[in-house]
């Protein structure tokens, strides 16, 4: 039988790794259901699929965050696909042409 994406699992450690959470915090949170896809077993796995969805949505949130409070802006390009700088005082470090050598946007692809 060929394994598919949707067979994918990730350990609770790669969840650690993958998002800076302790052990334990990724244990409580998998118990109290704040992170799906867990997988009960003689270990915790996590559904990959399930679990990535689960950690673009975070991520998302927290940009949301930041756009709002104006500290990051984003565009999209030609692509579709959407960008973010960092603003300070709502100056775009990004684009603004007296601010040479700040990194350019970081792409996202949501």
């Amino acid at each position: 039988m060929k394994r598919t994406r949707q067979d994918e699992f990730i350990s609770a450690e790669e969840v650690c790794d993958r998002t800076g959470l302790d052990l334990t915090t990724v244990y409580r949170k998998a118990g109290n259901g704040e992170i799906p896809g867990a997988v009960w077993g003689e270990t915790l796995r996590f559904m990959l699929d399930e679990f990535e969805g689960w950690w673009d949505s975070q991520i998302e949130s927290v940009l949301n965050e930041l756009e709002e409070a104006g500290l990051i802006m984003s565009w999209v390009d030609n692509d579709g696909q959407r960008w973010y700088d960092l603003t300070i005082a709502g100056r775009n470090l990004g684009k603004t042409p007296e601010w040479p050598g700040q990194p350019k946007g970081t792409k996202f692809n949501h």
